[in-house]
C-alpha cells in the first residue's frame, strides 16, 4: 500500500488541506471492507484503479463513480474494493469546497456526486488526463490545474466562515454558536445560515465531529489509557456523553471501534 501526502500550491493552501493519493496492487482482500468517519472535510476523488463499493446496513452496495465529490459525512460510511486501487484526491478544510462551485454545500451532504454534474466537461477531460499520468508527480500537477482553474474569489462571508472554523477546532469543538456569531458579527441565524451553506454542516454538528475526532486522535497517540479520560480529552464532561455522541458518529462504542483495525481511517486522521 502506497499513501502519499502533498502540500498544495499556494493559492490552493487556504482552502486544500491537502493533495493525497493511494495506491494498492493484488487483490480486493489486500484492502478489505473499510470504514470511514467524518472528519469536517469535504473530499474530491478521482479514481485512475478500479472503482470502490459502498456498502449500505443491510450489506447491500452500490458502486461508486469513479470520479466524485463526496458531501460532508454526519455518520461513517463503509467502502471497499472491486480491484486494483489508484486514487488521487482534494481533502477540503471544511470551508474549502465552496471556492469551488456556486453550489450550496448542504446540497452535498450526505452525497456522492459524479463529478461530472459539479464540474461538467472540465472533469472529464482531468479524468482522462489522470487515466493517462504516467506517475504520480503528474498525477498531483493534474489535480493542481484542475482545482486551480476552478478557484473563485473569496468573499467577506467565506473569511467570517473560516474564522469561525479556526475557532471551533482551536477550541476543540467546545466554544458556543452565539459567541462564533458574535465575534463575526452575525446575528446568529444569520450566521447558522452562512455557515452551512458553506461547510455543509451546522456549527453545533461540526463541533460535534470536531469532538469525536480528537476523542480518536488522542487514543490513536497513546495519550490516554481510560475511557473517562480519553472524554474529557475530548472536551466531553461526562464519559456517558461522549458515548453516545461516538456511537452515533462511528456506529460502535468508542472500546469496540479501537479494538479493531481501521487502515483507511487511520491514514486520513490528522492528513
Amino acid at each position: 500500500m502506497l499513501y502519499n501526502v502533498y502540500i498544495p500550491s499556494p493559492p490552493l493552501a487556504a482552502y486544500v488541506k491537502c493533495i493525497w493519493s493511494l495506491q494498492v496492487d493484488g487483490e480486493p482482500g489486500i484492502l478489505h471492507k473499510e470504514k470511514i468517519l467524518p472528519d469536517g472535510c469535504i473530499e474530491l476523488i478521482f479514481h485512475y484503479g478500479d472503482k470502490y463499493r459502498q456498502y449500505d446496513s443491510n450489506e447491500g452496495y452500490v458502486l461508486q463513480p469513479r470520479s466524485f465529490v463526496h458531501g460532508q459525512m454526519k455518520s461513517y460510511i463503509e467502502v471497499g474494493p472491486t480491484g486494483h486501487t489508484g486514487m488521487v484526491a482534494a481533502r477540503f478544510y471544511p470551508h474549502g469546497l465552496a471556492m469551488f462551485t456556486k453550489v450550496p454545500m448542504q446540497e452535498l451532504t450526505g452525497l456522492v456526486v459524479d463529478v461530472h454534474t459539479l464540474f461538467g466537461s472540465e472533469a472529464m477531460h482531468t479524468e482522462e488526463q489522470l487515466g493517462n499520468a504516467r506517475n504520480e508527480e503528474e498525477r498531483v500537477a493534474i489535480m493542481e490545474r484542475f482545482l486551480l482553474g476552478r478557484l473563485r474569489a473569496a468573499t467577506p462571508r467565506m473569511d467570517s466562515v473560516a474564522y469561525a472554523v479556526q475557532r471551533i477546532t482551536a477550541n476543540g469543538g467546545n466554544i458556543a454558536v452565539s459567541q462564533l456569531a458574535a465575534e463575526v458579527f452575525m446575528s446568529e441565524r444569520q450566521f447558522e445560515r452562512v455557515f452551512l451553506a458553506t461547510v455543509g454542516l451546522s456549527a453545533k454538528a461540526f463541533s460535534k465531529i470536531t469532538r469525536s475526532q480528537n476523542g480518536i486522535k488522542s487514543a490513536q497517540a497513546g495519550k490516554t489509557t481510560s475511557l473517562t479520560q480519553l472524554a474529557l480529552d475530548a472536551g466531553y464532561y461526562d464519559q456517558a456523553h461522549f458515548i453516545r455522541d461516538f456511537k452515533e458518529f462511528a456506529g460502535v462504542t468508542p472500546m469496540q471501534f479501537f479494538s479493531d483495525t481501521h487502515t483507511m481511517s487511520d491514514l486520513f486522521t490528522g492528513s
